[in-house]
């Protein structure tokens, strides 16, 4: 590369020879007088080396830096999948405990009388039911005494009434 530019607008032809000389000049390769490197070029050789080392050691970093960044993705998609997992697994075994709950609660009501009676009497005192039969059995001729007693009262009563309209005569 020359160090100058060709010129970006056509300029006329110049007149003088020294001119014609400077514009054919910049149309040549440079000589190697021109490309020898000199103190300056030197430092900015070293200085374009180190920053290509600088953006070489970047790059790694930035590569090492997107394969944690990948590694961490895949961890993440990992748990993200362990948890949808459990999630579903939860759902089935709740669904699963409504439905185990519905056949115990149906398996505990009661099919006839029997069972609500059998269920009565096993929560009671043992000695309450015979207490029940004991004043049943007691209520019952009572109570049959007191009706014939009733009906014969009743019977005697008529047959008093008979005979006072019969002697005194109403």
């Amino acid at each position: 590369m020359s160090d100058n530019p060709p010129p970006t607008s056509v300029s006329p032809r110049p007149s003088s020879p020294a001119s014609i000389s400077s514009w054919a000049s910049s149309m040549l390769p440079p000589t190697p007088t021109e490309t020898s490197p000199t103190p300056n070029n030197n430092t900015a050789h070293a200085s374009l080396i180190e920053r290509e080392a600088a953006l070489l050691k970047a790059y790694q970093e930035l590569a090492d830096e997107q394969a944690e960044l990948a590694r961490a993705k895949s961890l993440c998609e990992q748990e993200r999948n362990a948890i949808n997992r459990k999630a579903d697994d939860l759902e089935v075994a709740s669904a699963n405990l409504e439905r185990e709950k519905e056949v115990f609660a149906a398996r505990q009501r009661p099919e006839s009388i029997f069972d609500e009676l059998h269920e009565w009497a096993s929560t009671r005192d043992p000695m309450e039911p015979l207490a029940v039969l004991w004043a049943l059995a007691c209520i019952i001729p009572i109570g049959f005494a007191f009706a014939t007693l009733a009906r014969v009262q009743v019977g005697l009563g008529l047959k008093f009434m008979g005979w006072a309209v019969g002697v005194f005569g109403v």
